[in-house]
């Protein structure tokens, strides 16, 4: 029975290992792509101040 037990929380703590591994994955891919539109946004911005500048 105790092996049973620990049969069960040894997959349950691998699946959640998987699933936080998983996890950080994702969140690191987002953090980049947040990180590139912003920078996208800081690039537009500057452009529309150039042009607001040029039609003045």
């Amino acid at each position: 029975m105790k092996q049973d037990v620990n049969r069960v929380t040894d997959l349950l703590s691998a699946e959640w290992s998987n699933q936080l591994a998983q996890a950080n994955k994702k969140i690191a891919i987002l953090a980049e792509e947040n990180n590139r539109l912003k920078d996208e946004i800081k690039t537009i911005k500057e452009s529309n101040e150039g042009d607001v500048e040029n039609e003045v």
